[in-house]
């Protein structure tokens, strides 16, 4: 074969292969966006409601140009939100929550959020870490509690910690709710039915740690420790983790 029919061979070849060429591109590139999408559906949606216009900016900025959370909605009052729901907008996976808001105030506005959204984890903002607030809110449904005076870095972290099992506290009102509700152990015996494991991972809430980090701590996975936290909750005959850390505080069984 000539040189010039090697060529118009190799232009033949080239030219069969093109639209080969072609539509593996487009495959990949389907599978590109699909993963892309697939990473963005994985990404935390956050609601801000505070009615500190110049606080919420900044805060929702700050989590948008995070990795793995966005803010996809913010709101000045409980209201608008509720209608939102109401009207099908799909809840957050967080709601960063004002506790001294105009109008249905933040803690009034927490078993509302739940009964839309019962997985919704809700952190209560505030300026204030006034013990009888950060006890009401736990107890009606309250992932965490943040003073605003928090960092950006404390928000986002706390933003993932709750949905990964945390129950983020400001270390100021932790010590504080602990010194305002903890009262003398109870007589031997007197602690439901609780394993030692399960007393070790119930004192690990109550510090704030995720249930991934409980996990590498005990050696154990994170299944486990949602199995065992489960029990915990049936124990103690409450209806989340917060409630049963704010139990086992003012019951002494830590």
């Amino acid at each position: 074969m000539t040189n010039i029919a090697y060529a118009h061979a190799f232009i033949i070849f080239l030219l069969l292969l093109q639209p080969r060429r072609t539509f593996v591109e487009r495959i990949f590139a389907r599978h590109m966006v699909s993963a892309s999408a697939a990473v963005e559906q994985r990404q935390i949606e956050v609601w801000l409601i505070d009615d500190n216009q110049e606080y919420t900016t900044v805060v929702a900025e700050a989590i948008n140009l995070s990795s793995g959370a966005v803010c996809t909605a913010t709101y000045s009052r409980c209201e608008p939100a509720f209608e939102a729901l109401r009207k099908g907008t799909p809840a957050p996976n967080v709601l960063l929550l004002d506790i001294g808001l105009p109008g249905i105030g933040g803690i009034q506005a927490i078993e509302t959020f739940k009964e839309f959204s019962p997985s919704m984890q809700i952190i209560m903002l505030t300026v204030y870490d006034m013990d009888e607030k950060v006890s009401s809110a736990v107890q009606r449904g309250a992932s965490g509690y943040l003073l605003k005076t928090s960092d950006i870095d404390g928000i986002l972290r706390a933003v993932h910690s709750t949905v990964q099992g945390g129950m983020p506290l400001d270390p100021m009102v932790t010590r504080n709710l602990i010194q305002s509700i903890q009262v003398p152990r109870p007589r031997e015996g007197n602690t439901y039915g609780l394993t030692d494991r399960e007393l070790q991972i119930l004192r690990y809430l109550v510090e704030g740690y995720s249930f991934q980090e409980i996990a590498n701590r005990m050696f154990i996975s994170v299944w486990t420790v949602n199995t065992h936290v489960n029990r915990i909750n049936e124990k103690l005959d409450v209806h989340s983790r917060s409630v049963a850390v704010v139990k086992a505080l003012k019951e002494g069984l830590i």
